[in-house]
C-alpha cells in the first residue's frame, strides 16, 4: 500500500474513534465518517468495507497490548511486586487508549460485539491474576473493585493528564484497594 493510502487509512481509523466515542458505534455511520474526513462513502469503502471491520481493526492495538500485558503476567509468580508490575502495565496501557476504552467499556452499542467480547476475556484473566489460584468471593470482589479503582481515574482525569507518575499513582491506589502488601 502507496505511504498516501496508508495516511488515508490511519485518518479513516482516527475519525472512526472519535466519532465511535462522541456518538457511539451503534449511531455513527460509513457516511458519517466518510463526511468527517471529505470522503465519499465509495472511497471509504475501498479501505474498509463495513464498520465492524473498522471497529476491529482500530481495537485491535488496544486489545493485543491488554493481552500481552497479560500473558506476560501469567508467565510470572504470583507475588505482590508482580501485581504491582501489572497494574503499572495495565494503567500504562488504559491511559495511552482512553477513547477505545470508553468505546469498548461503555458503548452499549458493542456489547455483542467480538472485540468486546474479547476485551470481557482479558478482564476475566486480569482478575484470575489479582486473586490466585483458589480465590473466595471476596476476593474476587476486591479484584473488580481494582480494575475500578485503575478506570474510573483513567477515564475522567483530562486527556493531557498523561505521565509515568500518573500511572504509578493510578496503579499504587488500585494495588491499595487491592491490600497488596
Amino acid at each position: 500500500m502507496s505511504p498516501g493510502k496508508v495516511r488515508t487509512r490511519e485518518r479513516i481509523k482516527a475519525a472512526a474513534l472519535e466519532l465511535f466515542d462522541e456518538q457511539s458505534y451503534g449511531t455513527t455511520t460509513l457516511q458519517d465518517i466518510a463526511d468527517r474526513l471529505g470522503l465519499t462513502k465509495a472511497a471509504l469503502y475501498y479501505y474498509f468495507k463495513t464498520k465492524d471491520e473498522l471497529l476491529e481493526e482500530i481495537s485491535a492495538p488496544f486489545l493485543d497490548g491488554f493481552q500481552r500485558i497479560v500473558t506476560d503476567a501469567e508467565a510470572r509468580p504470583h507475588a505482590p511486586d508482580e501485581l504491582r508490575t501489572l497494574l503499572l502495565a495495565l494503567t500504562t496501557h488504559l491511559l495511552g487508549q482512553r477513547r477505545m476504552v470508553t468505546v469498548l467499556a461503555f458503548d452499549r452499542s458493542v456489547t455483542k460485539h467480538a472485540v468486546k467480547q474479547r476485551m470481557h476475556e482479558l478482564t476475566d484473566r486480569t482478575v484470575a491474576l489479582l486473586v490466585g489460584p483458589q480465590a473466595q468471593p471476596a476476593q474476587v470482589v476486591r479484584a473488580r473493585a481494582t480494575i475500578g479503582a485503575i478506570m474510573i481515574p483513567v477515564l475522567s482525569l483530562p486527556a493531557e493528564t498523561d505521565g509515568a507518575d500518573v500511572a504509578a499513582t493510578i496503579s499504587a491506589v488500585a494495588g491499595d484497594t487491592l491490600k497488596l502488601e
